[in-house]
């Protein structure tokens, strides 16, 4: 059996976070971990469960954002891909997300296609 590709989400918006989880596991038929909404819920389900691929919003409900998260993720050894989203057009943003290796950047709103793609590529999915 084939195991299949585990996403973790990371999103502070209950209806994105759903929309996204509903695209992982009911049209891409992958298994998904979240959504979770803080730095430290994702930097924690990182290390339990060793995700595929991480989907993580900027934004975050409390003390850091997605980036930070991700900074403290690689800091530990740990280089599983992300997927940034946000609405986001600061430039500061942008140039610090643009400075986390093995990462993309989607830009909220975004098309359930969009999504899929990038999830396809980075997994390398035909």
């Amino acid at each position: 059996m084939i195991k299949k590709p585990v996403i973790l989400i990371v999103e502070d918006d209950d209806l994105i976070g759903h929309f996204i989880k509903t695209v992982v596991t009911e049209i891409m038929s992958f298994e998904s971990i979240g959504p979770v909404a803080t730095c430290k819920d994702a930097f924690r389900e990182t290390f339990e469960n060793s995700p595929d691929l991480i989907i993580m919003d900027i934004r975050l409900i409390g003390e850091g954002d997605g980036i930070d998260a991700c900074e403290r993720i690689r800091a530990k050894g740990v280089n599983t891909p992300v997927i940034f989203s946000s609405a986001s057009t600061e430039e500061s943003t942008m140039k610090r997300a643009g400075l986390i290796e093995n990462s993309v950047f989607l830009r909220k709103p975004y098309e359930m296609k969009d999504l899929m793609k990038e999830i396809s590529d980075i997994l390398d999915l035909e």
